[in-house]
């Protein structure tokens, strides 16, 4: 078919519709008035004057109705040459090069257009350009981003393991500790609960044995309760014979908490030693099904770690605790200071890794430990000789703030551990989060729930790569705001309680974490650290905390040496004297001594409460258990009120109202 055919053919339903104007449209009718063909073929011009006029306003390369109004305009001037009576192919010759004339009637009709539309065609062409651009430079970006590895150069779970490697079997304190415990369990008889371990029967066979031991000092003055596990009696020869033959696995205990070290080793994959597995019931563990699968993940990492001997440990702590206060009774100082020195022990041993939980862990132990001593002295201070209390006063005394300090390195080398894990590697410290599988991990949630098939070939991180690291803080970046905060938890933690500013723990990158919790492109900014940054206020109290109950412990002891030394005790803390490296306990509210009142024949010492306004020892409204009042506070030690301390943290109007005792002696 010819190209003059084609304009003379009837255009179908959809064509009209797609050159009809949208005013026609509006008024129901299908036009298709911006048919240029068609307004050709209808001219009845010669089929060489029409085909002029169609490549003409073809190439004039305007919009369809500018082709349209070109092609009336061109059809009226051949209709008048016609009339008068010039031949087409002379109008043809006159006409000049048809190439030449469309581009002088486009710029015409270029002219013509309004300053709106004249550039609206530039800045689509622009945009489109811009947005090619963009599209190759961001594929620019997902290719180096893709190049840029993620790259395991340390393990710091071998770093962690490292003490115990290079020590002798002889040095460590924990296949000892796990004989120990073995031994006591084969002393207990049947659980009394289904539901409970053996371990809990041990456990709660400690805690039975302090009703016919030193109960604590809040307490003293008090009938001892009947001795109970689960509220079922028991009877006292049952603990004692228990206690009987577990003396010679306590004394393995003392002489294990004598060791350098507690030298377990740590496994992301579970428990490597045979023993080990059997202790903890575990000996089904199968090592391949937890083995690593994916070098980029946290299979080796000190994330996966897991701490079993914690429970271990703390156990053989309570038990030690319970033989010291049955000590006491039976006027045994000596192994009442041994047990004592053995808690210590452990605890330091339990500091190690200095991870955040190993040192809330350490930091139970030693003020259990200061427990029993504050809670012996109240009850039955008269069974305590003078060499076993001058050696008491020896050992505590013996921690100095160095031994006691909080210590984070380890907590430090957790992150970087993780930091290697999770974001690229640029040779130089810096890189940009991955989203590769640690990253999913983290979340928690699994791969297969964020994207089918499209993540699964690599296409997905491939190309949000480059975004992830533009909305999310580098690994430099990252690295740095972890370390300034474990400065600042260690910093502060150092700082005695009353100096404490909780305003600079509470802060990322000079942003409040609080605010963090509510603004999801911050928490999307500083991922991973939003996720993982721990409680850092409970820490720094913890060792502020151990460091106020240290000080309370030799306070005490001194008040007893020094009754013991005038026969009655002291009516001011002045008449104190203390050995070097000795000193009152202080108020953690306002730093200055800690109160002392001297009532009925019985000291008592207090300090301020969360008001930090001195009552003269009166304690707080309610007394009970669980009713909120200066009991429940004091029930936990001198620490029990550590949420209440810090700069800004209470003032004469804040409640409760009223001192707190942190000891008392009894009346006995």
């Amino acid at each position: 078919m010819s190209e003059n055919s084609k304009t003379n053919s009837r255009p179908n339903f959809f064509w009209r519709l797609r050159t009809t104007p949208l005013r026609d449209l509006a008024r129901g009718r299908l036009s298709g008035s911006l048919d240029v063909n068609a307004v050709i073929a209808a001219s009845g011009l010669p089929e060489e004057l029409a085909l002029l006029v169609q490549r003409v306003a073809r190439r004039t390369r305007l919009a369809r109705v500018e082709r349209v109004e070109v092609a009336h305009d061109l059809l009226d001037h051949f209709r008048d040459g016609l009339a008068e009576g010039v031949s087409a192919p002379t109008l043809i010759e006159a006409f000049g090069h048809e190439r030449i004339t469309a581009r002088l009637i486009r710029r015409s009709m270029w002219r013509k257009r309004s300053l709106f539309a004249r550039n609206t065609r530039q800045v689509v062409r622009a945009g489109f350009l811009c947005f090619g651009v963009l599209i190759v430079c961001y594929l620019l970006l997902a290719i180096k981003h893709r190049n840029r590895e993620i790259r395991i150069a340390v393990d710091y779970v071998a770093i962690l393991n490292a003490p115990t490697e290079a020590s002798e079997p002889e040095d460590r304190s924990w296949p000892e500790i796990r004989e120990a415990i073995t031994t006591m369990r084969g002393l207990v008889g049947s659980p009394l609960d289904e539901s409970m371990s053996v371990d809990q029967m041990l456990s709660k066979i400690a805690e039975a044995s302090m009703s016919e031991s030193s109960s604590p000092w809040i307490d003293a003055e008090l009938e001892p309760p009947a001795l109970s596990v689960n509220g079922e009696v028991l009877d006292a020869t049952v603990v004692d014979q228990f206690f009987v033959a577990a003396e010679p696995a306590l004394e393995r205990l003392r002489a294990a908490a004598n060791r350098p070290l507690l030298g377990f080793s740590l496994s992301p994959r579970g428990l490597e030693d045979l023993a080990d597995r059997r202790f903890f019931g575990e000996e089904s563990q199968n090592l391949e099904s937890v083995a690593r699968e994916d070098e980029g993940g946290f299979q080796d990492s000190i994330l996966m770690l897991e701490f079993p001997y914690f429970g271990s440990v703390r156990l053989a702590a309570r038990l030690l605790a319970a033989d010291a206060r049955r000590a006491v009774i039976e006027e045994d100082g000596p192994r009442m200071v041994a047990d004592i020195t053995a808690m210590l022990g452990l605890a330091e041993q339990t500091r190690t890794p200095s991870i955040m939980i190993a040192q809330l862990v350490g930091m139970s132990m030693e003020r259990l430990a200061f427990t029993v001593v504050l809670d012996s002295i109240a009850a039955f201070p008269g069974n305590i000789d003078d060499p076993s209390l001058v050696a008491l006063a020896d050992l505590i005394r013996g921690l100095d703030d160095q031994r006691l300090r909080l210590v984070v390195a380890d907590e430090r080398r957790f992150f970087l551990d993780i930091a290697q894990r999770v974001y690229t590697d640029d040779g130089q410290g810096g890189g940009s989060l991955s989203l590769g599988s640690p990253v999913v991990e983290m979340l928690g949630v699994p791969s297969e729930d964020l994207r089918p098939e499209f993540f699964d070939t690599g296409a997905g991180e491939f190309l949000l790569g480059p975004l992830v690291a533009e909305l999310t803080i580098g690994r430099a970046d990252a690295v740095r705001l972890w370390m300034n905060t474990m400065d600042a938890v260690e910093e502060q933690a150092s700082r005695p309680p009353w100096e404490i500013d909780l305003a600079t723990l509470g802060l990322i990158d000079e942003i409040p974490r609080e605010s963090m919790k509510d603004d999801l492109m911050l928490r999307i900014r500083y991922f991973p650290i939003t996720l993982i940054i721990p409680a850092t206020e409970g820490l720094v109290f913890a060792g502020a905390a151990v460091r106020m109950e240290r000080d309370l412990v030799l306070t005490v002891l001194e008040l007893e040496a020094t009754r013991r030394r005038n026969g009655v005790w002291p009516h001011s803390l002045d008449e104190l004297k203390f050995a070097a490296g000795g000193e009152l306990a202080r108020d953690p509210f306002d730093g200055s001594t800690v109160r002392y009142q001297y009532r009925d024949g019985r000291p008592l010492l207090y300090i301020l409460g969360p008001d930090r306004d001195d009552d003269e020892g009166r304690g707080m409204a309610s007394s009970g258990p669980g009713s909120g009042g200066w009991k429940d506070l004091q029930r936990d030690g001198l620490a029990g009120s550590s949420k209440h301390w810090g700069i800004g943290q209470g003032s004469v109007d804040s409640e409760p109202d009223g001192d707190i005792a942190v000891w008392a002696a009894g009346r006995k």
